[in-house]
């Protein structure tokens, strides 16, 4: 097929995928000319690096996903867990449909703001706070037809001057994020999130400046700029707060509407959550809590597909690829082939358990994208949501109610999956429940 005027391949095979993601990664690295439109900090995000800025960029976050680095997160999400379900509860004590969706965006905002820049945000009450106030300009411009233009017609909308994150939407985060490495550098202590591990990369605010609290050892000398750390800091928080809060929203809703599964998960996490909350080690005793949050991102992945750019000559399936030309993989064709998962409407947590996962074919399961250039933040995002969705299942149960959307529908011509209203669902007390 065509892309505009570039040829594309539209790939579902998974042995194919293999080659794409693996074996030929080398030919297939980079994303395509579409996803690189915008401004320099937007094309400097590790999601469009590519060669030696991308494996640069990765080593610095990598060790943010550690499971020692991740045991530490825990006690921040659970703090805005424990303030989402105070929240909470004042919709159950008036029976009052609760819209699941935004109440997950707004979750993910505060938990990303802990985690990266380890802000105490509260967006539902705090809509003037500075950080909210810059990610609203970034994000408020983005509109559908600029998204299906950029994807069709790259060079012909670079011509047309978008408001596709501009400077006017990236400058106000460029001074946030400007300001807090101005006042950590004057602090003896480091603050201990995803980014310190940008300043201590090194960081320099441009030609001729020198790199302070560069880590020469490990991160090889490179130092990062202020447009660098501002680009990785918008896309955790941009990505990172939509990956998860439709983790979230979805499992909340496919749970109300298989109340036998929901009450698997119950007994499960009674059983594993001591009195005095949840660690990290608790997490790994609630492998069905796991599976429900994977079924849920299977059914209802965040993005409906990813593309990668032919960066040399080479042969895939017998095709001639030459550099310029793109390869397509829809994630919901893949995700709803019966071949790969059989009776691929129902929710069955079953699948992602750890005794079926011999059952999953390789490259078939494509929530997180895979190979080399896999979701960095992955294992984070996981971990956030069973966080998230134990600490409120040890208080309610999620109820479908006659405002619930059955089945989801979908906005069209959006590049992005977004409903088609506000996914509602009833929250009871447990207590009253049982």
């Amino acid at each position: 097929s065509y892309q505009g005027i570039v040829p594309t391949l539209v790939v579902g095979d998974p042995d194919i995928l293999a080659d794409v993601f693996v074996k030929n990664f080398k030919s297939f690295s980079d994303r395509t000319e579409a996803q690189m439109i915008g401004t320099d900090i937007w094309k400097k995000s590790i999601l469009n690096l590519s060669g030696e800025e991308w494996k640069h960029a990765r080593g610095i976050l990598s060790p943010a996903f550690t499971a020692n680095q991740l045991r530490k997160t825990v006690v921040k999400i659970h703090k805005v867990s424990d303030r989402m379900t105070t929240r909470l509860a004042e919709y159950a004590k008036n029976k009052k449909p609760v819209a699941i969706n935004e109440v997950f965006r707004d979750w993910a905002v505060d938990t990303m703001a802990a985690l990266v820049y380890s802000i105490d945000l509260d967006s539902r009450n705090e809509p003037s706070h500075p950080m909210m106030i810059c990610f609203e300009k970034l994000f408020s411009r983005i509109k559908s037809w600029q998204m299906m233009m950029m994807f069709t017609m790259p060079r012909i909308y670079k011509l047309c001057q978008p408001q596709f994150l501009t400077k006017e939407n990236t400058e106000p985060l460029k001074h946030f994020v400007s300001h807090i490495i101005q006042e950590r550098q004057k602090k003896d202590n480091k603050d201990d999130d995803i980014m310190q591990l940008f300043i201590d990369a090194g960081f320099v605010n441009g030609p001729g400046d020198k790199n302070v609290h560069a880590n020469d050892d490990y991160f090889h000398g490179k130092p990062m700029t202020l447009d660098d750390i501002t680009a990785q800091a918008m896309l955790f928080f941009g990505a990172g707060t939509d990956t998860v809060s439709s983790a979230m929203t979805y499992s909340a809703y496919l749970l109300a509407l298989n109340p036998e599964c929901q009450e698997r998960v119950l007994k499960e996490v009674d059983d594993a959550v001591p009195k005095d909350g949840i660690t990290y080690d608790t997490l790994q005793a609630m492998p069905y809590l796991e599976a429900s949050i994977k079924e849920a991102m299977r059914m209802y992945t965040a993005d409906a597909f990813i593309m990668r750019l032919c960066t040399e000559e080479t042969t895939v399936a017998g095709v001639p690829f030459k550099p310029g030309m793109n390869i397509d993989i829809p994630f919901v064709g893949i995700h709803y082939d019966p071949e790969f998962f059989p009776d691929p409407e129902t929710f069955k947590p079953e699948r992602f358990l750890p005794q079926n996962k011999d059952n999953i074919r390789p490259f078939t399961n494509l929530a997180f994208g895979a190979g080399p250039r896999n979701c960095v933040g992955m294992r984070l995002a996981m971990v956030q949501a069973k966080v998230a969705l134990a600490s409120m299942l040890r208080h309610f149960k999620f109820h479908a109610c006659p405002e619930t959307m059955v089945p989801v529908r979908f906005q069209p011509r959006h590049m992005i999956p977004q409903t088609d209203g506000p996914l509602m669902l009833r929250l009871v007390t447990r207590n009253e429940s049982e």
